[in-house]
């Protein structure tokens, strides 16, 4: 059964790449966010049918509008600012606001316009860097986020989940591995591109580049976490009142694939890296168990498998552009 689905923050990394995964199943899919996507990722053929609404997650009259004028009977709220070390400082009570009072305002349009269904996208982030010393990452493992971000997402959470079912609303939440691949683009509220994509970049213009250390993580290729999202989003019932892990395959390290992309091998120099680490290596991988039980899907391909296919797409794209 095909869904009439709305994607707040849907022009941005993840918005772009569920967008390409509903629409391949043949669900309409609505784009609800401040600015536009990025024109030449818009204009790509897997997108073709979406739409794209201006919507802004804390002015509550013009989200209720866009969510009506939608047409959606489920919503994955995506919106959120994804901040670095300097935003973090800098725009703190933004991202405060946008990530936890901007989820409430979304339940309560999903109330007002009778779109029963939300899934909340949130974020490995709520485990903290080290996982609590996890060896096997569960939704059941302790929370103990140690930056903003990690903080605004676990406080959605847990008002959401209290909240959402005095609204009538099922809610499903979901937390995001480690994202890389497909349909990233740098905005205002991502500041930064994932490690691949700024390691790919940096080494396009020749420059050496530094890591802290080999950035051994469990990533998860954004496809991968696209159909992930999209499944849980057919199986509602089941899900309703769940949190779910959307995690990659067996780990590996950004120096590993950069080998595989073909890419010059950065040098380690842990004092003077020119990205900032994005994964920790002692942390545990998450476990995939439990979203592999409601969806089926067991976790993300292989680093091998996603580097042919992104190598694919790259391709695609560069003949796009050009």
């Amino acid at each position: 059964m095909t869904r009439s689905i709305a994607i707040t923050g849907g022009a941005g990394f993840v918005g772009l790449a569920l967008a390409e995964a509903l629409r391949l199943r043949g669900d309409s899919v609505t784009l609800l966010d401040l600015a536009p996507p990025d024109p030449q990722l818009f204009a790509r053929t897997e997108l073709a049918g979406t739409r794209y609404l201006p919507c802004d997650i804390l002015d509550e009259a013009p989200l209720r509008h866009s969510l009506a004028e939608s047409g959606a009977d489920l919503v994955v709220h995506a919106a959120a600012i994804t901040p670095n070390g300097e935003t973090s400082q800098t725009q703190a009570l933004t991202i405060a606001e946008v990530n936890v009072t901007g989820a409430l305002r979304l339940l309560a349009a999903a109330q007002a316009t009778g779109v029963r269904d939300v899934v909340l996208l949130s974020s490995v982030s709520v485990y903290g860097a080290l996982g609590g010393g996890a060896a096997d990452l569960r939704e059941d493992a302790p929370a103990t986020p140690d930056t903003l971000y990690g903080e605004t997402k676990l406080a959605a959470e847990m008002l959401c989940a209290r909240i959402a079912p005095t609204l009538g609303l099922r809610l499903a939440t979901l937390r995001l591995g480690p994202l890389f691949g497909p349909w990233e683009s740098l905005r205002e509220a991502r500041p930064d591109l994932s490690p691949h994509a700024q390691l790919r970049q940096l080494s396009a213009h020749g420059t050496p580049v530094r890591l802290a250390h080999e950035m051994r993580g469990d990533w998860i290729y954004s496809r991968d976490a696209a159909a992930m999202i999209a499944a849980v989003t057919s199986r509602m019932e089941a899900a309703a009142g769940g949190c779910f892990n959307i995690a990659g395959g067996a780990p590996f390290a950004l120096t590993d694939w950069a080998r595989a992309m073909g890419l010059p091998a950065p040098t380690l120099t842990p004092d003077t890296p020119d990205i900032a680490p994005r994964a920790d290596p002692r942390r545990g991988p998450m476990s995939a168990a439990a979203t592999a039980a409601l969806t089926g899907i067991n976790g993300g391909r292989s680093m091998t498998e996603a580097v042919a296919d992104e190598t694919a797409w790259l391709a695609s794209w560069q003949e796009t552009r050009t």
